[in-house]
């Protein structure tokens, strides 16, 4: 299942309309289309890069608040570098993917 197939379908679940959903995300209701429908490619560096970081609304950052969190910035530096910890991992995640489908050399991420 598509990431814009999880959006709709959990935003049809808790009986939210597009136009509702697209004013609290922080885009129209057009993007928020063309996001269920997958003809939009998120960028997760320029979606997060939208509001200060906390470790309250960002999963990535939360999962390792643990790992930051003796580091001796503020807690938006903290949740920002804990959300680029997760980043790593999900390209670690993608790149060794690619390679066992033998598609790595082919691929421009």
């Amino acid at each position: 299942m598509s990431v814009g197939s999880r959006i709709e379908g959990l935003r049809i679940t808790k009986k939210v309309n597009q136009e509702e959903l697209a004013q609290y995300i922080g885009v129209t209701r057009a993007t928020l289309s063309r996001i269920e429908k997958n003809k939009f490619n998120i960028d997760y560096a320029a979606v997060s890069g939208q509001e200060p970081y906390s470790f309250e609304k960002n999963a990535a950052a939360a999962k390792h608040q643990k790992a930051v969190a003796d580091l001796k910035v503020s807690d938006s530096s903290k949740a920002y570098l804990a959300s680029v910890i997760e980043f790593d991992k999900a390209l670690e995640l993608l790149l060794k993917q690619l390679e066992e489908a033998g598609i790595a050399e082919r691929t421009i991420i």
